[in-house]
Parts: C-alpha cells; sequence; structure tokens
C-alpha cells in the first residue's frame, strides 16, 4: 500500500517534528515546512494527498496560504491543525476551502483519522 503523502506547515520547531514523528509512524509519508511560502512553492510543484496546515505561520497567514492554494488547485484536500481557538478562525479556514479544522493539541489517533477521511473524499 502508498504512504499518503501529506505536507505539513508548523513554525514552530518542536510541534513539527513531534507531530512529523507520529504522522510518519501512523503511515504517512510527512513532508515539513515551517512557512506558508515554502507550502505555496511545493504544493505547485510536487504531488501531495493533503496539507496539513497551521493556521499561525510566520510569514502569512494558514488562511491566506489556504486561498492562494485554491486558486491554482481547488481539489487538494486542506486540513487545519492550529491552536487558534476561537470560532471566527474556524469560519474563516472552512470558508477559503478547507475541509477540517481541529484543534491542537489533540490525540493523534484523532488526527489521523481525519485525515484518512478527508482524503478519502465524500
Amino acid at each position: 500500500m502508498t504512504r499518503q503523502r501529506i505536507l505539513f506547515a508548523e513554525d514552530d520547531l518542536d510541534n513539527r517534528e513531534v507531530t512529523s514523528l507520529m504522522l510518519s509512524m501512523a503511515g504517512f509519508d510527512v513532508v515539513t515546512v515551517p512557512s506558508g511560502a515554502q507550502v505555496i512553492a511545493l504544493a505547485e510543484r510536487s504531488r501531495f494527498d493533503l496539507i496539513l496546515l497551521d493556521n499561525w505561520l510566520a510569514d502569512i497567514s494558514g488562511v491566506e496560504v489556504c486561498r492562494q492554494i485554491r486558486e491554482s488547485n481547488p481539489t487538494l484536500p486542506i486540513v487545519f491543525y492550529s491552536g487558534a481557538v476561537r470560532d471566527v478562525d474556524k469560519k474563516e479556514a472552512m470558508e477559503c476551502g478547507a475541509q477540517a479544522y481541529i484543534i491542537k493539541p489533540t490525540q493523534m489517533e484523532m488526527l489521523c483519522e481525519t485525515l484518512h477521511k478527508v482524503i478519502a473524499g465524500p
């Protein structure tokens, strides 16, 4: 079985490394980047099954990253994994084209289950 390929954007190094390791142990092939600009660049030139996106990145917001990706790729699954807990944060993320919004920290089992469901589609 081919491992599903995820592009994970997280500017906090510790969180990026731990989450990436856990996702890899769960069977995903994970590419990590710390910035929104890197997400946009990689999403344009490489194939991913899903983008896992923090809402608060150092250079641009996850919502802006999502909007830019949607311009060139309207069907690539995008899931927000963020500490932004306000309803307005979730609403903005979903309105820009995300399929799910998960508030961190969360149980890895729940995160992986959501990623598999989103990749599988409706």
